[in-house]
């Protein structure tokens, strides 16, 4: 059994080990939901954002913050859950929930999701340079980009980061379809070496014969 703790991994800090993910189990994981006018993390409801916005975005505004997953039996890192934000030059560091549905309403899903892979498996690979020991890393699966695409940029990105397929969890979210077309993609990246796993499970609408049916690791 996994626990995310919300304990934050900067790259080349040795934060959020065993020790320090003890001390912090019983911390709820942050979730991206609205927060309050003090927090430095804007995601109150705005007005939806233009497709220009987003592409620049991509061109360098982009960051991704990283929680420990701890073994629960163990109370060992197991891996490191990484999570996009937007750094906005107005509206300041923003959770993903202001402007994932814009991103997906404009086509740029594929584009997004390719960045977060990209990026997560170079800074997987850049800890073990550094002698920290990693397990893997996992991403959050948007459902929209479910398919053969995102089987093949996640097997290029640990590829051109010099990993294995295993090093990389793709997570499914609760509000994803597991309907036979997206059950026949999951399958297929499992079977390339992909890790397949569910994230926030309890939430949503999630039917138990796809818990079943679903290959997750």
């Amino acid at each position: 059994m996994r626990h995310r703790p919300g304990i934050p991994l900067r790259p080349g800090s040795l934060r959020g080990r065993a020790s320090d993910a003890r001390v912090r189990r019983s911390e709820a994981r942050p979730r991206l939901t609205g927060t309050g006018p003090s927090s430095p993390l804007s995601s109150e409801p705005r007005s939806p954002f233009p497709a220009s916005d987003l592409r620049r975005a991509l061109l360098g505004e982009l960051r991704l913050v990283y929680h420990a997953q701890v073994d629960m039996r163990s109370g060992k890192v197991a891996g490191v859950e990484s999570l996009i934000r937007w750094q906005h030059p107005e509206r300041g560091l923003m959770h993903a929930v202001p402007f994932v549905h814009d991103v997906a309403a404009h086509g740029l899903a594929p584009d997004f999701m390719r960045w977060i892979l990209v990026t997560a498996t170079r800074q997987l690979a850049e800890w073990r340079r550094r002698g920290m020991t990693m397990p893997r890393i996992s991403v959050n699966a948007w459902p929209v980009t479910i398919g053969r695409e995102l089987r093949d940029d996640a097997l290029a990105a640990v590829r051109d980061a010099g990993l294995a397929p295993r090093d990389l969890e793709l997570e499914m979210q609760p509000e994803t379809s597991f309907e036979p077309k997206t059950l026949d993609a999951l399958r297929e990246m499992r079977a390339s070496g992909l890790r397949i796993a569910l994230d926030d499970f309890g939430d949503g609408d999630l039917r138990y014969l796809w818990l079943r049916e679903a290959p997750f690791d």
